[in-house]
């Protein structure tokens, strides 16, 4: 057995009640609560039972709190909890890396619970695809449709399909087309280690249609024991997950260029540079030490008129064409335009004002409108551009340099749903803005892309795939999603829904298989495959799920579903189902001996909570007045499609001390966090905040200046300004382990980050408090403690 089935499965959050409570009472309407408009007394009212109930031996109904230095008003819990005796999200991700760091977890056919993403550990494919490429909901789904129901546990599974693999692990095994076992001849699912083998190795079983095909005589091999004899030398046969390489060749990625030569972008001087930047990178990939690249590179620039080059090596020069009438365009020639059928990327240097079409609503109107999912919804015209560019498989990124806020046409729609990306610069007159635009085009020019991608989920017979979500437009068909193209960052998240019970003995099989072409032409399918076990008890789901598992599902649902639904009714789902699946678990799993006083949480769950009410809170679906339409938007687009590791750091950031002392040499590092609560941070201290979007360094009033001076060259803490900045370059260790830390962290984000200093006391805390998610946020959200004791509160309603 697992160790981590060895453990309990339930968390006491308080000490028992002297006298056994019971709870009572009609089932509420909704489960809704605003804390800004209640008060302790009154929510402890309204289930009387718990008025008697003690957290950490104090009455809930009192609201107050033990002092201590660090106390924050912000952290406090209105009704008398200790925010500090809470499950912590750090202490988690503590326990698991005690456990599995430095090990090798083997994923085997129904293996059990992984590590978390954060944990360092070598993931082996044992026949499973490792949680790099492939992460569940639960790791044992319930075997009836009701129990599935009852559970409220979304039953869903998470896929990166072009995951890297990390130091000292093997990369997916490339076999030829030719050469592999083909799979199932009725429903088209690839071969895997899920098939069974009968008749000696002359037909298989597929669990996916539950029909049995027949062998290949090519193909054949005799079986030993239900294995065939080949196993171990073909990857489709032994392993999780592997690649096919397809005889056929597509047409290579083209690289095209589209640069704004308008008089605003001559006179700001975007253009000088822009062209500079552009300039250098082909200079890189023409002096690669491979040798001369073979990308093709196109051209385009454009004002109120586009023109395009004819760059045919057949030409002297190079061949303008101008182009006048842009409403109903139409190419004079093709040659030398790169305009067949090639995939590949096309990259936008805008730098003219934005502005919104007249016949279109402003985003003013939207954002104050009841109708808050318009926001979200791009124009018919962007929706019908996109799906055109993913026919071709055209990979859409806008750099945009203007000053002016960008009103209703925001120019992200297109980019994010061809897997593309919208970035925006301030001045790149700034050194640092400049920095920053070079390692964004950098990155974006030798990303290496799947183009023409189309990814297709297989599930057991028994189940249905009722659901998927993340950036990319959606299908008639939820099984089959369709992109431009993908990276090696991308996830997406699929929902499964039974159609009848499943077989335990046979458990539930799914497969992701990915179809795409190179940037060299070459077409390719990776194939992913996990089987997992399931179960009559309810118990074996909750304690096969993971926190951070839930969250990247929920994220992804929630931030698809917010093109249709309000967003108050997203929330108020999202707090409905998590509150029921307590209830769930209390009532069917629980044992006698835990008091109705009692909150008690799965084992894999215990930082759920904090990873929901961060969820609730966040700046898509609970909007500050501070928070833009296009910010929004922005953030939707860059979280909906990011992995489990990004997804769980971005809702619960990293705070990293750093040592203030002189004589401390140990190196900061990622592993030593602490809570997302301001009573983390001394006033005495510098903490590293990181999340994939935000990198800021606070620094506390009382730093010594002997510290100060080490890091920032000033021994004066009024002399600081708070703002983006670069850490100056010293000869001492706390200079440099600090800048080597933060280059880590920026290494590992999807986007260039600038470091932001923050000092105590300044208004630019508000961007720090946003990232205190234990907290109360600045725009409404309930802090941790808070949102726990409500969640508690209503799943002892669901119990009668």
């Amino acid at each position: 057995m697992n160790p981590k089935h060895q453990s309990t499965t339930e968390v006491s959050l308080a000490p028992m009640t002297q006298k056994p409570v019971t709870c009572s009472g009609a089932r509420p309407q909704s489960l809704h609560w605003d804390t800004s408009q209640q008060s302790c007394q009154d929510v402890c009212k309204s289930v009387p039972e718990i008025s008697n109930m003690k957290i950490q031996g104090m009455p809930l109904g009192s609201c107050s709190l033990p002092t201590s230095p660090t106390s924050n008003s912000k952290s406090e819990s209105r009704y008398g909890l200790d925010p500090q005796l809470l499950p912590s999200v750090v202490q988690v991700i503590k326990e698991d890396r005690l456990q599995w760091e430095g090990k090798v977890f083997a994923s085997k056919s129904k293996s059990s619970v992984p590590p978390l993403s954060s944990t360092r550990c070598t993931l082996e494919d044992r026949g499973n695809a490792t949680p790099h490429f492939i992460r569940c909901t639960t790791y044992s789904f319930p075997v009836a449709v009701q129990s599935a129901q009852k559970s409220h546990l979304p039953l869903g599974a998470t896929v990166h399909p072009l995951a890297m693999p990390e130091r000292g692990e093997r990369s997916v095994p490339v076999c030829e087309a030719g050469d592999c076992v083909k799979g199932c001849g009725h429903c088209g699912a690839f071969m895997s280690p899920a098939m069974s083998w009968q008749d000696c190795g002359q037909r298989f079983y597929c669990p996916f249609c539950d029909k049995l095909s027949e062998v290949p005589w090519q193909s054949y091999q005799p079986t030993n024991q239900g294995r065939r004899v080949d196993l171990e030398r073909k990857p489709e046969l032994s392993l999780g997950s592997y690649e096919i390489l397809e005889k056929q060749m597509s047409n290579a990625a083209v690289l095209v260029l589209a640069i704004d030569v308008s008089a605003s972008a001559m006179r700001m001087g975007h253009l000088d540079h822009i062209c500079q930047q552009i300039c250098s990178q082909l200079q890189i990939l023409q002096g690669t030490e491979a040798g001369q690249s073979d990308l093709r590179v196109g051209l385009m620039t454009y004002d109120s008129r586009i023109h395009l080059y004819n760059l045919s090596p057949a030409l002297s020069r190079p061949h303008m064409m101008i182009i006048t009438d842009c409403e109903e365009m139409e190419l004079p020639v093709t040659e030398g335009l790169l305009a067949s059928e090639s995939p590949g990327k096309l990259l936008i240097f805008h730098s003219s004002p934005l502005t919104e079409r007249t016949d279109e609503k402003s985003s003013s109107v939207l954002f104050s409108s009841s109708k808050l999912k318009s926001i979200f919804q791009g124009p018919d015209s962007s929706t019908s551009l996109a799906k055109d560019c993913v026919n071709q498989g055209c990979c859409v990124h806008t750099f945009v340099f203007s000053h002016q806020e960008v009103g209703g046409a925001w120019p992200g729609h297109i980019p994010f749903l061809t897997g593309g990306a919208l970035i925006c610069y301030n001045s790149v007159q700034s050194e640092m803005e400049q920095e920053r635009f070079q390692a964004d085009l950098s990155r974006c020019v030798n990303m290496q892309m799947a183009f023409k991608a189309q990814l297709k989920a297989f599930v057991s017979r028994e189940m249905r795939i009722s659901g998927c979500y993340g950036a990319f437009i959606l299908g008639p068909d939820s099984s089959l999603v369709a992109m431009a193209a993908l990276d090696w960052r991308t996830t997406m998240a699929f929902e499964f829904t039974h159609n009848k019970p499943l077989d335990e003995e046979r458990g539930v099989a799914i497969q992701f298989v990915l179809s795409y072409s190179t940037s060299s032409g070459e077409s390719r399918k990776r194939i992913h495959t996990v089987t997992l076990p399931c179960s009559h008890q309810l118990l074996d789901t909750f304690r096969s799920s993971q926190a951070e598992s839930l969250l990247t599902f929920y994220c992804k649902k929630m931030y698809s579903l917010a093109l249709e639904i309000p967003l108050q009714s997203l929330r108020e789902e999202l707090q409905t189902e998590v509150t029921e699946m307590l209830a769930c678990f209390r009532r069917h799993n629980c044992t006698t001996s835990v008091s109705p006083g009692q909150l008690v949480l799965p084992q894999f769950l215990k930082a759920l909570p904090v990873y929901i009410n961060s969820l609730r809170k966040s700046e898509v679906l609970l909007p500050g007045l501070r928070s833009s339409v296009q910010q929004r938007l922005q953030l939707r687009c860059l979280i909906v499609s990011m992995d489990t590791m990004s997804t769980a750091s971005q809702f619960y950031p990293h705070i990293l001390p750093l040592a203030v002392s002189g004589s401390n040499t140990n190196m900061p590092s990622v592993e030593e966090t602490v809570r997302c609560t301001a009573s983390s941070l001394d006033q005495g201290g510098l903490y590293l905040i990181y999340c994939p979007l935000a990198l800021l360094l606070w620094v506390g009033s009382r730093v010594p200046p002997q510290t100060l001076l080490q890091l920032f060259n000033t021994n004066s803490f009024s002399s600081l300004t708070s703002g983006k900045i670069k850490l100056p370059v010293l000869e001492n260790f706390l200079s440099f382990s600090t800048r080597d830390l933060v280059s880590s962290l920026q290494s590992q984000a999807a986007v260039t980050l600038q470091l932001k200093m923050v000092k105590e006391g300044d208004s630019c805390e508000e961007s720090l408090q946003h990232l205190l998610v234990e907290d109360k946020s600045p725009n409404g959200g309930a802090s941790y403690s808070d949102f726990l004791f409500h969640l508690h509160v209503n799943s002892l309603r669901l119990i009668t």
